[in-house]
């Protein structure tokens, strides 16, 4: 686990200039896989730390890039830490997020500093190699080519933390005017601030889908009271990249399964034409979506031992409307089960039509080999072989010889 970042001044010293430095916590949501396996794992799956449930493991990595073997050394030059967690890696729909912590500053109301960009690299195929070196840090030093395109992109969710003495935000306080300039930087406007969520002696946080001020009082020593030394930015890193990841792949499986019922719903002719095929793709897609949700959001996230984990953790997902997405997925699978059950009725229907037909064409060849027989052996065989098999009585044969 890393150690807990200390920002370069306090708040609690007043004679200070009107200087405060805290933290900005900046997530991207990826579905590319790296290998990061070189890297310090965090370590939170010990029984002392009870964040998570045992159950997330078996699917979820986290990984410390700054890192290796112990030692501490910056992935990249503008970042203090960089997390990568790896989830859901066990179901059919896994994602990634990386996690960007950088020191910003404010003065006299203002950052010091713009926040770091973040950017993706774009370029040819002859590239990729060369791409990837730098992915794995392999080639911290080298001078990225000319023909590489840096790309800006937004990230999915951005959280400012703070460190303060008192979390009561009066109007002109210093609380007050963190709060300002960081949703004037996450919003456009100082006013649009999101609703607050808080407990008395530990934090506050002001937050909607967009991103999250987060002030913690001094003293309060984290979200997992069993590891006195743990810092809260560590736990609220990893639990607000969880709901990220669930959110990415609920949106993902909601656009799948709208694009597949209209692709299959698009030629009803070849919906019916291709039943058995069309039920089976469905299928996979439904035990897929189902697998995915029971070893993801359906199960225990946060261990039921840490209260207040848990509830911060519902005031991200209800922040981030998870369930909402969540809602979605169940209303995308009812349509989704109704079209299997019909292409499930069809091929029975149609199943007894070809049984149906087949009877009858049994019955029209046994009448064609009673016919063929009779034909090369003559009626009295044919009779002879009824009257055994009990079908015609037995002075059938006598009376036709009488005749």
């Amino acid at each position: 686990m890393s150690e807990p970042l200390r920002p370069s001044n306090s708040a609690e010293n007043k004679l200070a200039p009107p200087r405060l430095n805290f933290w900005r916590i900046a997530f991207k949501v990826t579905d590319e896989a790296y290998d990061f396996s070189r890297y310090d794992q965090i370590a939170i799956a010990a029984e002392e730390y009870d964040l998570f449930s045992p159950e997330i493991f078996t699917g979820c990595t986290f990984y410390d890039l700054c890192r290796i073997k112990g030692h501490y050394h910056r992935f990249h030059e503008d970042f203090v830490q960089i997390y990568y967690l790896q989830l859901f890696a066990d179901t059919p729909f896994p994602c990634n997020v990386f996690v960007f912590v950088e020191e910003v500053a404010m003065e006299q109301g203002h950052f010091a500093a713009e926040p770091q960009p973040l950017y993706i690299l774009s370029a040819p195929k002859e590239l990729k190699r060369h791409i990837a070196a730098l992915a794995k840090n392999k080639t911290r030093k080298a001078k990225t080519p000319q023909n590489v395109d840096l790309k800006t992109i937004a990230p999915d969710y951005e959280i400012f933390y703070c460190n303060t003495p008192n979390l009561i935000g009066t109007p002109g306080s210093l609380n007050d005017l963190v709060l300002s300039l960081c949703c004037r930087y996450l919003r456009g406007s100082p006013q649009q601030r999101g609703s607050t969520f808080g407990r008395a002696h530990a934090f506050v946080s002001v937050a909607d889908g967009r991103g999250m001020v987060f002030f913690k009082q001094n003293g309060f020593l984290g979200l997992v009271p069993q590891l006195p030394s743990a810092s809260t930015l560590l736990p609220l890193v990893l639990l607000t990249g969880y709901a990220l990841g669930a959110k990415h792949s609920l949106r993902y499986l909601n656009r799948l399964i709208g694009r597949t019922i209209c692709e299959k719903l698009h030629n009803s002719f070849s919906l019916i034409k291709r039943g058995k095929r069309n039920l089976r793709d469905l299928s996979f897609l439904y035990y897929s979506v189902t697998f995915f949700l029971n070893q993801s959001l359906l199960m225990d996230t946060v261990s039921t031992k840490n209260r207040l984990s848990q509830e911060l953790y519902q005031e991200l997902l209800t922040r981030l409307e998870v369930k909402h997405d969540y809602q979605l997925v169940k209303e995308q699978i009812e349509p989704l089960t109704t079209l299997m059950t019909q292409l499930r009725i069809h091929e029975v229907v149609k199943a007894q039509s070809s049984l149906r037909f087949a009877i009858v064409a049994l019955g029209f060849f046994m009448v064609a080999l009673v016919v063929c027989v009779c034909v090369i052996l003559g009626v009295e065989p044919m009779v002879r072989m009824l009257n055994e098999l009990g079908i015609l009585p037995e002075g059938f044969l006598n009376l036709t010889n009488g005749k």
